[in-house]
């Protein structure tokens, strides 16, 4: 792919990504959880463990989003959030967070597993749930005359470009 090509498709993506969340039929669940605090320790023999996990949904939602509130993730911790369809994921660390505005990308289905990953020097380290993003109709759109449903890796493209160019 050109330069060019790549330029006109990400312009495109941005204009259809700028106005998805205002033009897609949704609601909003308010989730208000909160984990527990952690602090690592030195001597333990792995580098990272698992210490909270939690599932979040809305029943026969067609894909979600989710909104991160107040969370601190220390210098190497993490979180993992995976779509419960179809098994997609993507990894938080706290620089990362900050580049995503605290949000998940768009995941397909209505349940999503999220993982908190304590590194053992970290202290101090917990995450918020502040809500979702539940989408109401699947998504589809027309692309040069075919009906083409909207897949999670497009939508993990339009919320990175989204990112992108804020």
């Amino acid at each position: 792919m050109t330069r060019l090509s790549a330029i006109v498709i990400s312009i495109f993506m941005l204009q259809v990504s700028i106005a998805q969340e205002a033009q897609l039929q949704h609601h909003y669940k308010y989730l208000n959880i909160t984990s527990p605090v952690f602090n690592g320790n030195p001597a333990e023999s792995e580098t990272y463990n698992l210490v909270y996990s939690v599932g979040v949904g809305e029943s026969g939602a067609p894909y979600l989003r989710l909104y991160f509130g107040e969370t601190d993730l220390g210098l190497n911790s993490y979180i993992k959030v995976v779509s419960m369809f179809g098994g997609v994921e993507q990894i938080h660390n706290s620089e990362t967070m900050s580049n995503w505005r605290n949000t998940s990308i768009f995941y397909n289905g209505d349940s999503l597993l999220i993982e908190l990953y304590l590194n053992k020097y970290d202290s101090n380290v917990y995450i918020s749930l502040d809500k979702l993003f539940v989408g109401e109709t699947p998504v589809a759109f027309s692309l040069k005359g075919q009906f083409v449903e909207m897949t999670t890796g497009f939508l993990q493209a339009m919320a990175q470009l989204e990112e992108w160019f804020r």
